[in-house]
């Protein structure tokens, strides 16, 4: 399983789908990246290709055949890539919210949007898919106050956490950074020195995925 979902601070829950050449599989209960809004049996394919632009580009393979790339802004339905006409529309816009990372967000809307993980990261690998979790402009996940960023990379199969005011697991050291390898099994929590004024460090939860 790819997928991870991950409680942070100040953010709310977010399900990562973390991209390692393969190709993703997105759907009901049961899936690689289950999203609990899409009923279970149905299946849209993700995956990131080498933009001739440069960089990477993501598409989703709807199961009628084709491809759709998701670029920033864009309104993604679900139901009808997923080749479902049962149960509600699912739909999610796609945000792209910094330049650099390859890496994107999908927003789930409406009714789907009052599940646990409103939210679906699709984290590209390496240092090109890095996200951000800062109070400045451009970051994935925007949070005021934090006087240093937290950033996840995908790296060899783990995800890769840093601060520059330190991290740490429950009950270890601090470092600079942490790798959480994958698939995560049971509850991980971390810590952050991204805002040393606060009492509290600034904390993330990663999960197994729901379903």
């Amino acid at each position: 399983m790819r997928a991870t979902l991950c409680s942070i601070d100040d953010v709310g829950d977010v399900l990562v789908a973390a991209f390692s050449g393969a190709r993703l599989q997105l759907g009901g209960a049961g899936s690689q990246v289950p999203v609990d809004a899409l009923p279970p049996g149905t299946c849209i394919g993700l995956e990131a290709r080498d933009s001739f632009k440069g960089g990477v580009s993501w598409f989703a393979s709807p199961q009628d055949g084709g491809s759709i790339e998701l670029s920033d802004g864009i309104l993604v339905d679900l139901t009808k890539a997923a080749g479902s006409s049962s149960g509600a529309s699912v739909a999610a816009r796609v945000r792209g919210p910094d330049p650099a990372s390859a890496s994107l967000l999908l927003e789930l809307q409406g009714a789907a949007a009052s599940g646990r993980a409103a939210r679906l990261l699709l984290l590209a690998p390496g240092p090109g898919g890095r996200v951000r979790i800062s109070g400045r402009e451009g970051a994935h996940f925007g949070v005021h106050g934090l006087a240093h960023e937290v950033r996840l990379e995908l790296e060899d199969g783990a995800l890769r956490w840093s601060c520059e005011g330190g991290a740490r697991p429950a009950g270890g050291a601090p470092s600079a950074e942490v790798l959480v390898p994958l698939p995560v099994s049971s509850r991980i929590d971390l810590a952050f020195g991204a805002a040393p004024e606060r009492r509290a460090p600034f904390g993330v939860a990663l999960f197994p995925p729901p379903g």
